[in-house]
């Protein structure tokens, strides 16, 4: 009921961002809440349920951009309606991110499925794109005042980010298995996510998930 749950509040959400016609970066980061409540869930409840279900929605996700991309009628004006709407600026004539948001979450149970209970590593996807990037890019867009030299991200946003993934990762630490790792090392690997998400402009649903996984 969960997942059925999140999946309408989804398609609801959807419907409501094309009646009106454009989304903002807030409107975008609310997918990043809802799969990452997905998979949480998901991951203490059945994991090798979640497991396929992750690798089936990424198929289900390719399919759905591929009879977008080649106007596969009668699905090319349906889809194009829906999608285009939620497009960013790292997307090009294919439509990726969404694509890259299901495969960053869930990669670290990708790359380690065999794992009898989850451990913090497994969380890394929600801490990084789940928790953080949408935070960076939420304060960024709203509060953040002092760019990175050349970039477009804020320093507002880099450090909410950190003080976010930060927090996130203390708490979830004592519901994951051992061994677990340090404070301190959790501290430094927020700070070092935030530090590449200011440097990254492509790709950092999958780029900061991976770091974050192996630092963990």
């Amino acid at each position: 009921m969960f997942w059925l749950f999140n999946v309408f509040a989804s398609v609801g959400f959807v419907v409501f961002v094309n009646v009106r016609g454009r989304s903002s970066t807030i409107h975008r980061k609310f997918f990043h809440l809802t799969v990452s409540l997905i998979y949480l869930s998901g991951l203490y409840c059945d994991k090798d349920f979640v497991w396929l279900s992750g690798w089936l929605m990424i198929c289900l996700f390719v399919i759905v951009e591929v009879l977008r991309f080649f106007k596969v009628p009668p699905w090319e004006k349906t889809l194009n309606r829906s999608l285009l709407a939620f497009k960013d600026e790292q997307d090009s004539a294919v439509l990726l991110t969404p694509i890259f948001l299901l495969l960053g979450v869930f990669l670290p149970l990708f790359l380690s499925p065999s794992d009898t209970s989850p451990h913090l590593y497994h969380l890394a996807g929600v801490a990084a794109v789940g928790v953080g990037d949408s935070v960076a890019a939420i304060v960024g867009s709203k509060w953040g005042r002092t760019r990175w030299p050349g970039k477009k991200k804020t320093v507002e946003g880099s450090t909410a980010m950190a003080l976010a993934v930060l927090m996130f990762l203390l708490l979830a630490r004592p519901f994951c298995s051992s061994p677990r790792p340090s404070c301190t090392r959790i501290a430094v690997v927020s700070f070092v996510l935030s530090a590449v998400e200011a440097l990254t402009t492509n790709i950092d649903n999958i780029i900061l998930p991976t770091i974050g996984y192996l630092l963990l």
